[in-house]
């Protein structure tokens, strides 16, 4: 009798095994570098932008938990502003879950941790996507999430550069011929508060797109471009509907004076020190992007391959865009390259041109695996050794430069204020509170916020105040019911009579329950009411956010559509074929 065959793997377990592999290794690596997180998991300081992050964090979550309602308004911030409509709000995201489970503190150390690892996986996918080896592809991902410059801004409590780990998925989805998952990527971004990282990330997709066209002479790049754009404007459309009239009505428009020279851009990549010379406006978070001479030098050596011109040219304009813009006005004052980008809508916003230095790392990084296939392949076996050993000691090197900065989160312990009753505006002196304040339920009118909203209430502690609701013309009312989104009274009246809430007016405010109608009372939310008593409820309904919604679904649906067919080839290409389409 014939013994029968032994059963062969199935095509996609060699597949899972290695995904399964990557997964395992980012993650790995992402503890190694994050390292100072974990010895004081779920507490955090609120030193420099903490605080204010923190508050970004804990209203969403308070709004959801204590509230069930969805987290459109901050009544805690400057009397009260949009929150999903501020640009750098950030739960708009999957990861908004560990914030729901664990709290806002918890929730961030465990972001910071995961999108490190999304970094290092993201930067290996770009490499193999590019050609790159499983071997050479560890240099980019190495080097661009292992760079100081995410954990220089982390520890500043710049947590709207956590999407920075979408950049080399992006990319990799756009030179695959995927705009639609590009898009998809950079709508993500936009969702995590990420202004620049999306911005930046637009910008390299853009200049690549364009590169693409003249050397491939075809204008498939700049459709695919603006497939990207228009699949990111949709499924962001639920933020974007809100951000754009929040803008309008509060530009936030900023000089393009600064410069950096070339000594400090020299120190920022390979430099060990942590100071710059007099004269600068910010510390040296603002400029740090430590790669290290190993991968600067196996950059140099992959971009000097005059056989692989052509597929190290991409970067070499990337790392040059990113180095020329990184000089500010030091390239020609008010002509320089930064000057000019920094005309156009969005860059108009923007400030400290050295944060342009991220397109630098990643080129960087992308140049260094070119050096490294060019090493190990001219030479499989020693070269290849020094090769690993080179990755070995660039990957130890950034890890003790980055991830110390980290220690830096649990510098300053935060403060406690006694919890109000009922929510109450507060006037303080320290506008670094706010996420002390709006925990002890109340709100910060002295706020830190970069779109300087023009703050009408008045606060418990200040001369005026006439209370939280006050009737203009007298009569009697008392808040019976107050949450983020809903505000409800009881009012008595003998005749036609103006209801006052203390509390930032917004067209998004509507009488939902009872008589009147909301109007703009000298920057306050009021309401004309009848005479008689009644039972008056105002809530916040934003039709914006409903017509974004539906964008976005369709946008999702037409998708799916257009996606069918093309999985269909590669399952059926993957059916037949062993080869990852991942690795």
């Amino acid at each position: 009798m014939t013994a029968a065959p032994p059963d062969r793997p199935a095509p996609g377990d060699g597949r899972l095994r290695r995904l399964a592999a990557l997964t395992a290794a980012s993650l790995a690596f992402a503890a190694v570098f994050c390292w100072p997180l974990f010895g004081s998991l779920g507490e955090v300081g609120v030193q420099r932008d903490w605080d204010q992050h923190l508050a970004f964090h804990w209203v969403p979550f308070a709004t959801v938990t204590q509230y069930a309602q969805i987290p459109l308004w901050n009544p805690f911030l400057c009397g009260g502003m949009p929150m999903l409509g501020n640009p750098q709000s950030r739960w708009l995201t999957p990861f908004f879950v560990l914030h729901l489970w664990g709290g806002p503190e918890l929730g961030l150390e465990l972001e910071i941790i995961a999108h490190i690892a999304l970094a290092w996986l993201g930067a290996f996918l770009l490499g193999r996507t590019c050609g790159l080896s499983r071997l050479a592809a560890l240099a980019p991902a190495t080097a661009f999430a292992g760079s100081s410059y995410h954990y220089l801004h982390l520890a500043e409590g710049h947590l709207t550069w956590l999407p920075f780990a979408y950049m080399p998925w992006i990319l990799a989805a756009a030179s695959s011929n995927r705009p639609l998952l590009a898009g998809a990527g950079l709508a993500l971004a936009i969702g995590e508060g990420g202004v620049y990282p999306a911005t930046y990330t637009g910008l390299a997709l853009g200049v690549l797109a364009l590169y693409g066209s003249l050397a491939g002479r075809s204008a498939r790049p700049l459709a695919h471009l603006g497939a990207t754009g228009a699949m990111a404007a949709c499924l962001a459309a639920p933020k974007l509907l809100l951000v754009l009239p929040l803008l309008a009505r509060n530009p936030r428009l900023t000089a393009a004076r600064e410069h950096t020279s070339l000594d400090v851009l020299v120190q920022a990549l390979v430099g060990r020190g942590t100071s710059v010379p007099p004269g600068y406006d910010y510390g040296f978070h603002e400029y740090g992007a430590y790669v290290g001479p190993i991968f600067l030098l196996l950059a140099m050596y992959g971009a000097s391959a005059w056989t692989l011109k052509r597929r190290t040219a991409p970067w070499l304009i990337l790392f040059g865009l990113g180095l020329v813009l990184s000089f500010g006005g030091a390239l020609g004052g008010e002509s320089s390259p930064w000057a000019l980008l920094h005309r156009l809508p969005l860059f108009a916003s923007l400030r400290a041109p050295s944060r342009f230095l991220v397109l630098s790392v990643l080129a960087v990084g992308m140049l260094a695996g070119f050096g490294v296939d060019r090493l190990a392949r001219e030479d499989r076996g020693r070269r290849r050794a020094a090769a690993v050993a080179l990755l070995l000691t660039a990957a130890a090197d950034l890890a003790l430069m980055g991830p110390p900065h980290l220690q830096n989160v649990f510098a300053t312990s935060g403060t406690s204020l006694q919890r109000s009753e009922s929510f109450v505006q507060l006037d303080d002196e320290d506008n670094r509170r706010t996420y002390a304040i709006a925990r002890a339920n109340m709100g910060a009118l002295n706020c830190y916020e970069p779109l300087q909203p023009t703050v009408a209430p008045i606060g418990i502690n200040e001369p005026g105040y006439r209370g939280e609701q006050y009737l203009l013309a007298g009569g009697r009312v008392s808040r019976v019911e107050w949450s983020p989104h809903r505000l409800t009274y009881e009012t008595s009246s003998d005749g036609p009579n103006t209801l006052v809430i203390n509390a930032n007016f917004d067209r998004s405010w509507q009488v939902v329950a009872g008589r009147g109608r909301t109007f703009d009372y000298g920057g306050l939310l009021a309401v004309e009411i009848p005479p008689g008593p009644q039972r008056l409820s105002v809530a916040y309904r934003s039709t914006r956010f409903t017509l974004g919604v539906m964008l976005a679904l369709g946008a999702l649906v037409f998708a799916s559509l257009a996606t069918r067919s093309r999985w269909r080839s590669v399952r059926a290409r993957l059916a037949a074929s062993t080869r990852s389409v991942f690795v």
